[in-house]
């Protein structure tokens, strides 16, 4: 009985308000999808979300993703045993020469190296990828402009065109031509595989250019704004290549400089080696070291990025 009323008023209410069956299936699927990409986008902004991470929980997922970006096959848990060990050789070198201090900025400093490593890997395939981004988009922008196909445009510049941004092509012809046909898809996925802001806001352009064609007149100034932020880059690391090269230089001849105390001059070596003042001096001058090249290392990132 409670059914037969539900349904009747259920049915009059549809009648007054013209409104079908399928109308309001339709608002419930678009109403559930709505909250299904809402859940997406709140798990993915708890992903990146530092702030409610333990130190280190917060630093294994920098080391992820900051391994993810650069493209290197290991494991954050290798990645971590890796500095493990490097701390302990710092810490058996500053136990060889006899100093406690040494060997605690020595323990530290080799954990973080090969962070610090990983970092100008990361900054260097960064500039590798901005590089090969350019001259793609570039090749790709003039092609399309002619001919108004997407994928011919791919097809006739994918083996032009340089690593890593021609496997990120050869896997978007893949998609469409074998997986899914759905060219907008495709675009969006081919985004997601490459880290660059110039190369997402081409493909936002590619997508709109799908249903409006006038679209493609905004292309060659993503690829000119992107030209010009790849000569800014070339010009940072003119300038800063004689600055980079003197303080490893310096760095170098600092650390080199205490064996040749010791066959020039083994008294000062032994104050260096055998009093307190000494070893709080060697401990202080390589705790600089290995703090200045980590701000260097950092700073050095590229200007896309910044």
């Amino acid at each position: 009985m409670r059914w037969l009323i539900f349904l009747s008023t259920f049915a009059g209410l549809s009648v007054i308000m013209n409104l079908s069956i399928l109308d309001i299936m339709r608002e419930l699927k678009s109403w559930s999808k709505s909250k299904a990409v809402k859940a997406r986008k709140l798990k993915m902004k708890q992903l990146l979300n530092y702030s409610d991470l333990k130190p280190y929980h917060r630093y294994l997922r920098k080391i992820e993703l900051t391994l993810d970006s650069a493209k290197i096959g290991i494991s954050s848990d290798v990645f971590l045993q890796l500095s493990l060990l490097t701390a302990v050789l710092g810490l058996s070198i500053g136990l060889f020469l006899s100093n406690i201090l040494l060997a605690m900025v020595m323990t530290t400093g080799f954990f973080f190296m090969p962070l610090l490593f990983l970092h100008f890997l990361h900054y260097r395939y960064m500039k590798t990828l901005n590089d090969s981004i350019n001259l793609g988009l570039s090749l790709l922008t003039n092609t399309y402009l002619q001919i108004e196909d997407l994928i011919i445009s791919v097809k006739e510049n994918v083996f032009r065109v340089e690593e890593p941004l021609k496997q990120v092509l050869l896997e978007f012809i893949t998609d469409v031509e074998i997986i899914n046909p759905d060219v907008k898809t495709a675009i969006t996925n081919m985004k997601a595989k490459v880290e660059n802001k110039f190369f997402g806001r081409w493909c936002d352009i590619l997508i709109q250019c799908h249903d409006d064609r006038d679209f493609k007149n905004v292309l060659p100034a993503i690829v000119t704004e992107m030209s010009d932020v790849r000569k800014q880059q070339a010009e940072l690391d003119k300038t800063l290549y004689p600055v980079y090269k003197d303080f490893f230089s310096v760095s170098l001849i600092t650390i080199a400089s205490l064996p040749v105390i010791q066959v020039l001059n083994i008294s000062w070596y032994h104050i260096l080696m055998n009093t307190l003042a000494g070893r709080v001096i060697v401990a202080l001058v390589f705790l600089i070291i290995f703090a200045a090249t980590g701000y260097v290392i950092i700073f050095n990132k590229p200007v896309s990025i910044l």
